[in-house]
């Protein structure tokens, strides 16, 4: 085909024609990143040009076309003109330094106007571009080089994505895993891989332009713009870092070339509505785009379109420079201009707050209910400058209070306390979220639990949102009735993207449901860090002394409503099994759940333990009794992400905890085999042993917790919404 295109293109005719289409279709822009003289020494061929090449390159676009600079092809494309040849600009992304050891030579000798956008924090360091980076790492690894443990540490800290395994260590596959996450989260994973295969991060050349080549280039006539500060994906940052990347590496361009800067380069040409928004707001004039297509001057200035090219692209199979295929690359982009200036009409609205409505079944206690809970954290997590969120309850409860809250929020069903009532509860969800009678027209409904689930995005649907998000954050039961399977499935169809606390949460949804992993989102549990802390000695008696507990005594807690998953018998038995090791030992059960606490109850006089296994209730405040604890017990037999065991860890207390997968997901700490007294009892006393090991689950647990921040983790959520806004725009 590129022999075929070559010979036939050579021909005058094929030539006028063209040039005729490139006469009425508009104008190229033409983009480049680096010119080598060995495209060999790239991680990536196609962003490469021999130097050959790039000088034919500059030859062909003088025969062609006038070259100018970007602002002067905007201002000339919506002007009547009198040039015979048509407008064409040159521009380079990323800053490298070839673009002025190699280019600025070849650029200066054909006098040729030319446009760098800069990744400005990267200039005059020894920074890379972590896919360069795991180009590197992965250069030195062969499949059995991966070690098995390595493997693990990823799926255990970065939870994020479905499992990965050896087969996935290769270049392309975790090159395309990275680019749907966050920059961050990208930079963080090569960074790991880095450390775990001990590659040599700092050894290397510098890659991009210093100031004082930034300098040079701009006396020989090449003008710059930005290309934000990190070379962050916007349209998978959250908001606050996309603004920052795009406002602030403005201002620290402009600082050191002392003149306006009025162009920007979404990295890798990603665009959503509010990140163009962002772009006009921090003062910028027009921003490129990495879409092929060629500049007319009618379509939005923010998004003008470009042409990549590289050694791939105009170079025939000899590695020579082919006119054919630079003129194929110009009229595929004349073909694709129409359809590019129908897509960038969508963005050209001011973009609103992202509205999103939290839509769960009851509120029984925002404080330690561990779904409600959860929740408040996220949409306390949510920077009201770029989101507003709305709360909708299906079914009202003594304890919810619509007015008490910060934000606004609705009880929907007013009428729907039956648990039996679903279908009347999702009518009322419609109605309110129904465009021509909405309370409040969200871009995004979000459910939680059962009945929300269910009948969530039904009503969503109906009502015109265009996305949905399922929150799934327990296992769920298996042996639902038909009816409610035949429901579920509907409302899966109606789903855009599931998110789930934990990897055993998302796994059992694929398995259960058939959710393809990629359309899930794992955000673990978040927690408070500024509401808990390791206590020292003296805290841990003080606590004791408020609560009226003994003091040098060991106490064990275990905090879990008083359900049967929780199995808070499997304690009990092993207190019994402990009178005669530990006969001071205290165990502190906190929780509540009338049926159970009654079986508890006569359970514990049975085993005549009422000294030692102490009830204490559902407690409004968990923290001092954390702190008088010495250690923390967790004996579900299933869960989805425990907030007692990461309160244990907030709270740095060492942990005894069931061997179920969400717990190995979470901790590490020491395990027993679930509904196992005896193991449990063994297990709590050799702990309390073994002060050494003690101290050592402290302190990682500590480490761990810091994670789950709400900080960080809010910053992850919001990161997912703006994803979920790129996929509207």
């Amino acid at each position: 085909m590129r022999q075929f295109l070559k010979s036939s293109m050579a021909l005058a005719p094929a030539r006028r024609l063209i040039a005729q289409i490139i006469a009425k279709k508009g104008f190229p822009i033409f983009m480049f990143h680096r010119v080598l003289p060995d495209g060999r020494s790239c991680y990536d061929s196609e962003m490469v040009t021999p130097v050959a090449l790039f000088e034919s390159f500059l030859n062909w676009a003088h025969g062609r076309f006038r070259v100018v600079h970007i602002g002067e092809l905007i201002r000339c494309a919506s002007e009547p003109t009198k040039d015979k040849k048509p407008l064409c600009a040159i521009t380079f992304d990323d800053g490298w330094r070839d673009n002025y050891t190699h280019a600025l030579p070849l650029l200066q000798e054909y006098e040729t106007p030319a446009t760098v956008f800069l990744a400005v924090g990267m200039i005059g360091s020894q920074r890379r571009l972590w896919q360069e980076r795991l180009h590197s790492c992965l250069e030195t690894l062969a499949g059995d080089s991966v070690q098995r443990e390595w493997v693990e540490s990823f799926n255990r800290e970065f939870s994020w994505y479905p499992p990965l395994s050896k087969n996935d260590f290769h270049f392309s596959c975790l090159r395309q895993m990275l680019l749907n996450r966050s920059s961050q989260e990208a930079e963080a994973f090569v960074s790991r891989l880095e450390k775990l295969s001990l590659a040599d991060a700092n050894d290397v050349p510098r890659s991009f332009l210093n100031w004082e080549e930034v300098s040079a280039m701009r006396k020989g006539g090449v003008q710059f713009g930005s290309h934000t500060s990190n070379h962050t994906l916007l349209t998978r940052a959250s908001p606050e870092v996309a603004w920052n990347e795009i406002a602030n590496s403005r201002m620290e361009l402009e600082n050191h070339l002392r003149e306006p800067v009025s162009g920007f380069a979404y990295p890798w040409g990603k665009a959503a509505r509010h990140v163009t928004q962002f772009v006009r707001d921090a003062g910028y004039s027009y921003a490129v785009t990495t879409k092929a297509g060629l500049f007319s001057g009618g379509e939005e200035s923010f998004l003008l379109p470009r042409i990549a090219i590289s050694g791939n692209v105009i170079g025939d199979p000899s590695g020579a420079f082919s006119p054919a295929l630079a003129e194929f690359s110009v009229m595929r982009a004349g073909v694709e201009a129409r359809r590019e200036t129908n897509v960038s009409a969508g963005h050209r609205s001011s973009p609103e707050r992202l509205r999103i409505a939290f839509v769960v079944d009851r509120i029984w206690d925002w404080t330690n209910g561990g779904t409600e809970h959860q929740l408040a954290h996220m949409i306390e997590a949510l920077d009201r400058r770029y989101f507003e969120p709305e709360l909708f309850v299906l079914r009202p409860t003594e304890r919810f209070e619509p007015d008490a809250l910060p934000y606004r929020a609705h009880l929907v069903g007013h009428f729907c306390a039956s648990s039996r009532a679903g279908l009347f509860r999702t009518l009322c969800l419609f109605r309110a979220l129904k465009k021509e009678l909405a309370i409040f027209r969200p871009h995004i409904v979000q459910t939680f639990l059962v009945d929300s689930n269910l009948g969530g995005p039904i009503a969503a649907r109906l009502a015109g949102v265009p996305i949905v998000v399922q929150s799934r954050r327990n296992l769920g039961s298996t042996a639902d009735p038909v009816l409610m399977r035949i429901v579920r499935r509907i409302a899966n169809r109606l789903t855009t993207r599931w998110q789930c606390n934990s990897r055993a949460v998302a796994m059992a949804a694929q398995a259960a449901d058939g959710i393809r992993p990629g359309a899930i989102e794992i955000l673990p549990n978040m927690i408070d860090l500024g509401e808990f802390k390791a206590a020292t000695p003296a805290e841990r008696v003080a606590a004791r002394q408020r609560l009226g507990l003994p003091l040098g005594v060991p106490i064990f807690i275990s905090i879990a409503n008083l359900r049967p998953v929780k199995s808070h018998s499997t304690l009990v038995c092993a207190a019994d099994l402990l009178r005669k090791k530990l006969p001071d030992a205290l165990y502190l059960i906190l929780g509540e759940g009338p049926v159970v606490q009654e079986q508890l109850t006569t359970q514990i006089n049975e085993l005549k333990l009422d000294g030692c296994v102490r009830l204490m209730g559902a407690q409004p405040d968990v923290r001092p009794w954390l702190a008088a604890a010495n250690i923390g017990i967790i004996t579900s037999l299933s869960e989805g992400s425990s907030n007692s065991l990461l309160e244990y860890m907030a709270a740095g207390l060492p942990t005894v905890v069931s061997e179920i997968p969400a717990n190995r997901e979470l901790a590490q700490a020491v395990y027993f085999a679930p509904g196992n007294p005896s193991d449990l009892a063994e297990k709590m006393y050799s702990l309390w042993k073994d002060v050494d090991l003690q101290n050592q689950i402290r302190d990682r647990h500590l480490e761990i917790a810091k994670t789950h921040g709400r900080t960080e983790l809010g910053h992850r959520l919001r990161e997912f919404y703006a994803r979920l806004a790129s996929a509207m725009s």
